[in-house]
């Protein structure tokens, strides 16, 4: 009786040890769905986007006219950093330092890097700062503001309006989300105000007005905050905010736009940029990590070309017939939903009419990939070479017709158009002789 009992016992284990490791087995193989429709979005606008490629992987009231608070600050650093070096110096007009809002209480006269007032716009989110960088910018708020939206109208974001640098709240001060995006695209392929987003301190030391250094925090709690008291709600848990595949960009928040997020994360072979406007609460961040995890979890790249790859070869008729390489200008990839239909996906390629002379590099014509029948790329296609009209051949230019070998057809043009003289000069010479000799 005992060995059955020991028998019946060991027979339970291996039963109960089975069906655990089975069940865990099953569990591990599972794949998380990580799906999403705009009813699980909560914020009023919002965007998802390949950062590399501008395609929209999904959107939500994205062309509704909504104010963006401080994430308006990556336009302003934009225009700061393409004109200005990080080491020139600026002494604060009288006027900044009663900005209202966030600020670092910048004084007059006080002498800072462009530097450290990029890195205290972003960081810190400073309006003073911002107003500091536009006037010494444009020399006013107002002439500063028109630079604004002429840089957002050339990036494509033709439905916003800017009136100034920091997105103190302005009825007249609007974008949508994805002009923003189009916004935060260029700002992305900027590595040096990159590397200031994605810090979460910065620290500026005593200068000519203040003896003690200022320390600042960025509000941006992807980037650091694990803390109890800051969880999220998210897939039915409760998590913290701090999210490791964040790269950096820009919160924002006003009484009237509420609370707005653009977000930059990248998993090694993805590379994503999410826009939030108008979200309620922790929902920015919330809504954002959704955004961001269906794009790196529901979608699949599909590559069409790298970089200087041959798209498409034309011919040119200037003095020699001759052909120039349309290359890719950077990798062209697609980025396609886990379910896409293959029958759905087209591709074009689009010359352009070509006015010689052309340089070397310019944009002469696009690749477009459209699923059913939506254009979600359009990738810029650059010429190899410089044409010229009295383009001759030489060892650049390879890709030119017949270049190494002899042209026949023009040598025995040549011959046949002597022959045909030489006929007529003896024609003419023996009718001469005939009438004479009459």
């Amino acid at each position: 009786m005992r060995k059955l009992k020991i028998s019946i016992s060991i027979i339970l284990m291996l039963f109960v040890s089975i069906t655990y490791s089975t069940v865990n087995f099953a569990n591990d193989t599972i794949d998380e769905d990580y799906s999403i429709t705009t009813n699980d979005i909560f914020s009023e606008g919002a965007i998802l986007m390949n950062a590399s490629t501008g395609q929209i992987l999904f959107e939500k009231n994205a062309q509704k006219k909504l104010y963006p608070a401080s994430t308006t600050k990556i336009l302003t650093a934009l225009l700061i950093e393409e004109k200005f070096n990080l080491d020139e110096e600026v002494v604060i007009d009288p006027e900044s330092p009663f900005t209202i809002g966030a600020r670092i209480y910048v004084n007059e006269d006080e002498i800072f890097t462009i530097e450290q007032l990029l890195n205290a716009l972003l960081i810190d989110s400073a309006n003073d700062v911002a107003n500091a960088l536009a006037i010494h910018h444009s020399g006013s708020i107002e002439e500063f503001s028109k630079k604004m939206n002429e840089k957002a109208k050339t990036l494509g974001a033709i439905n916003s309006n800017f009136v100034n640098p920091s997105g103190l709240h302005n009825k007249d001060h609007y974008t949508t989300a994805f002009d923003l995006g189009q916004i935060a695209k260029e700002f992305y392929k900027n590595d040096m105000l990159m590397s200031i987003v994605k810090k979460s301190t910065y620290s500026i030391p005593p200068t000519n007005k203040v003896d003690e250094t200022r320390y600042l925090k960025s509000s941006n709690k992807f980037l650091y905050s694990e803390s109890s008291n800051y969880l999220l709600d998210y897939r039915d848990q409760q998590i913290f905010a701090k999210f490791d595949l964040v790269t950096g960009m820009k919160t924002g928040y006003t009484d009237a736009a509420n609370n707005c997020l653009i977000t930059s994360a990248t998993n090694g072979e993805k590379e994503l940029i999410s826009v939030i406007l108008n979200a309620t609460g922790r929902n920015s961040y919330t809504d954002s990590r959704k955004l961001i995890e269906f794009g790196f979890n529901e979608f699949r790249i599909k590559k069409y070309f790298t970089k200087n790859d041959i798209v498409k070869e034309i011919e040119i008729n200037n003095f020699k017939k001759s052909k120039i390489s349309l290359l890719a200008k950077e990798d062209i990839t697609a980025l396609l939903n886990e379910n896409y239909n293959p029958n759905k996906l087209t591709t074009e390629t689009i010359v352009f009419d070509i006015n010689l002379p052309i340089e070397k590099g310019s944009i002469i014509g696009e690749f477009n990939v459209y699923y059913d029948q939506k254009l979600i790329i359009s990738s810029p296609l650059v010429t190899n070479i410089s044409v010229t009209n009295a383009l001759l051949l030489n060892e650049e230019t390879d890709y030119f017709i017949e270049k190494n070998s002899v042209d026949y057809m023009f040598i025995l043009g040549i011959f046949l158009k002597i022959l045909i003289a030489f006929i007529i000069w003896r024609s003419a010479i023996t009718l001469i002789r005939v009438i004479f000799e009459k």
